[in-house]
């Protein structure tokens, strides 16, 4: 988001006025002027043990991400807003001394990831997801520290009570969006005794304990324009979505909800209208993006999407959703001769093998692009090349 620097010369006089302005000026001040903006979405970051000891390798011992998100980064900046999940618990260095990094079943990711994200263009990662609560409590605070420390903006989970009634109202472009996370599973976190309580009252946006019209409230409080809610739900290596999903998304359509995009599947799930009974509205919902970067092979769990959509505020101050698109991506895993391997996110529309990329690799890629691109066609979203997508970006 661009600074604005103002700089005003003041006398005393007029000092005393302007500061009695200030006082009786609204906290929202809106503009209505028009506007358009790119929202864009990647999938779910699971980092099990191949990814992160690829990652310290190619760091020297310092983990680093850098070159697996390379072949997709600019793309990923040149939203207007960029938004992704990490499952699990990103600690601080007093964290992993207890807990050091760790894959599946309780994620230990190194926390540089977030630095590593924050260089790509993302602007807000999601905390309430089924490995939120890992390591209790305390896993998720320490998380939250490492946000914290990195500059990074995170919803879904929540260090304090104050925390959690701060609304998440981003200015994108002049248009004031609103944004809610919530998760259906913890693993069963929930059910421990020794869990504090507090996790569950405040710490994570956990569907069960939502108070959805009461969240929705404080977000249009804060003046939100447009409200997209990012859920965690679903049942695992489902290329449909669940009557579950459903019945959720019917309810945030009909209190209030503008977008809602999904992930935790692991596979791709499609996109489409749900309509609102309260209001009739058509509202957007993509049940799951699918891995974006994980060690998951085979049966779509190697790819994912890169999905967006537009907003826009004409000049009458109505705001509208249009235009969902997607691009497929893929992890391309290569041996790297020592016994592990090098993992990159790379596009699967490539019209030739990526140098290095054999061509049992590639077929296999399209393949799974194509069967991915099946089950979206089923649903509202259009596929675009990465090509065609950016340049519709850096026209605006």
């Amino acid at each position: 988001m661009k600074k604005r620097c103002i700089i005003v010369l003041l006398v005393c006089a007029l000092f005393c006025l302007n500061c009695l302005a200030e006082r009786a000026a609204p906290s929202v001040i809106q503009d209505d002027s028009p506007a358009s903006v790119t929202i864009r979405v990647a999938g779910d970051f699971v980092i099990h043990s191949g990814v992160f000891n690829s990652a310290i390798k190619a760091g020297g011992g310092t983990p680093d991400f850098s070159e697996m998100l390379s072949p997709i980064a600019f793309y990923l900046s040149q939203a207007d807003f960029t938004i992704t999940n990490v499952d699990g618990v990103m600690g601080s260095d007093a964290f992993l001394k207890k807990h050091p990094y760790s894959g599946y079943p309780a994620f230990s990711t190194p926390r540089q990831l977030i630095g590593n994200l924050k260089s790509c263009g993302v602007d807000l990662m999601t905390l309430a997801n089924n490995h939120a609560l890992d390591y209790y409590f305390d896993g998720l605070k320490s998380t939250i520290s490492s946000m914290v420390e990195a500059g990074m903006p995170y919803i879904g989970g929540y260090s304090t009570l104050e925390d959690k009634r701060t609304a998440r109202v981003f200015d994108v472009g002049g248009i004031r969006i609103g944004f809610l996370n919530y998760t259906d599973g913890l693993n069963q976190m929930d059910k421990i005794p020794s869990l504090d309580p507090d996790a569950l009252k405040y710490g994570v946006d956990f569907w069960p304990y939502a108070d959805i019209d009461a969240d929705i409230s404080r977000l249009k409080t804060e003046g939100a324009e447009l409200i997209v809610c990012l859920m965690h739900w679903g049942i695992e290596y489902q290329l449909q979505p669940g009557q579950s999903q459903q019945n959720k998304a019917q309810k945030l359509a009909d209190a209030g909800v503008d977008v809602i995009i999904g992930g935790h599947p692991h596979v791709v799930q499609k996109a489409e209208y749900v309509t609102s009974k309260a209001t009739g509205k058509k509202v957007l919902c993509l049940y799951s993006l699918g891995n974006f970067l994980s060690d998951q092979r085979n049966d779509g769990k190697d790819s994912g999407l890169i999905f967006d959509f537009t907003v826009t505020r004409d000049e009458d101050g109505n705001i509208t959703v249009s235009d969902p698109c997607y691009v497929v991506t893929h992890v391309w895993r290569k041996a790297n001769g020592s016994g592990g391997y090098t993992y990159r996110i790379v596009f699967s529309d490539a019209d030739e093998p990526y140098p290095g990329m054999n061509m049992n690799e590639y077929r296999y890629m399209l393949d799974e692009a194509q069967k991915i691109e099946k089950r979206m066609n089923a649903g509202c979203a259009k596929k675009r090349s990465a090509e065609d997508a950016q340049a519709v970006i850096l026209s605006r």
